[in-house]
Parts: structure tokens; sequence; C-alpha cells
């Protein structure tokens, strides 16, 4: 497994993040989360924003793209590719 997070303040109140990841399953042991498909090569990329109006509260919406060289999502694992919608917000105290 290899990945990298990178993340650039754009402002005071704003944050540009990206993260990478790539994964080979070689003998379909899996992993954390895994699907345990052999000889499959897994890759992530995510981009999000970070908007943090005061010091106690953040919002972070982010939109993740998951590829494989075999099938391994949806709800049959028939599909190579799928991409997600996400966002949270922090309240710090």
């Amino acid at each position: 497994d290899v990945y990298t997070y990178n993340g650039v303040h754009l402002n005071k109140c704003w944050d540009l993040t990206t993260r990478l990841e790539y994964y080979y399953d070689a003998d379909g042991g899996g992993y954390a989360g895994g699907f345990g498909i052999p000889k499959t090569s897994y890759y992530e990329g995510t981009i999000g924003v970070n908007y943090h109006p005061t010091k106690w509260l953040e919002f972070r919406p982010e939109v993740r793209y998951d590829g494989a060289n075999n099938p391994a999502f949806g709800a049959l694992s028939n599909h190579r590719q799928q991409i997600s919608v996400a966002a949270d917000v922090l309240i710090k105290f």
C-alpha cells in the first residue's frame, strides 16, 4: 500500500485537500476493508475542501474515485470503478 495526503491553505478559512492511494492484493488475502480478490490493483483519489469559518467549526465535503483492474465494487462486485460523495461537520470544543 502506498498513499499520500496533501493539503494547502488557500486563505484563513479555506483549505484544499487531496489523497491518493494504491494497493496491490497479490494473494487475495485482502486488507482491512478490502475485498480479497487475488492479483488486483486498487487505486483511489480524493479531492475536498475544508471550510473553517471559526476555530470551533469546520465543514469538509469531498469527492472520491475508486478503481480496480478487476471487478470489485457494487452490490454484485461487478464494477471496476465507483464515485463517492461525502461531507462531515466538525464541532470542536
